[in-house]
């Protein structure tokens, strides 16, 4: 498996909400529900195509839910994570 890219991919950033730029897999869940978080911190790995993203925080907050579970099949603009 191919390393995960070094740069985090841009993110739909709704308010407070992160979602999905690409359909893919969910391969790993760096945070957890009431983690503080800093803006462009890693919330979670997608792969799509061999390839993996990284799916970074647009900005610093903390962690309100998490809508996926590592292993699951995510469509493109679906909600990944939501801040408080």
């Amino acid at each position: 498996r191919p390393a995960a890219a070094p740069a985090a991919a841009p993110v739909a950033a709704g308010d407070k909400v992160v979602k999905a730029p690409i359909a893919g897999t969910v391969v790993a869940i760096r945070v957890a529900v009431g983690d503080t978080i800093a803006k462009d911190q890693v919330l979670m790995v997608m792969e799509a195509m061999k390839m993996e993203t990284n799916i970074a925080s647009p900005s610093a907050g903390k962690i309100k839910s998490v809508a996926v579970a590592q292993g699951a099949a995510v469509k493109t603009g679906q909600t990944l994570v939501e801040f408080e």
